[in-house]
């Protein structure tokens, strides 16, 4: 079952960063993210500027 709260933001961070790393590239690909601080995040922080979930585009 898929949350629809979960930031879709650290979704696409992870995902992009497994599979970067999966081609021998290094994280500079991923930096922006990890200047947000998304890793350092659980991914239900509603507060940050950059949450957005399918809940979210849903209200929208």
């Amino acid at each position: 079952m898929e949350d629809k709260n979960l930031c879709l933001n650290l979704e696409g961070a992870i995902s992009q960063r497994e599979e970067e790393r999966k081609r021998g590239l290094e994280d500079k690909g991923t930096q922006g993210f990890e200047d947000t601080g998304c890793y350092k995040c659980n991914g239900y922080d509603a507060a940050c500027p950059g949450y957005i979930s399918l809940n979210t585009l849903e209200d929208m």
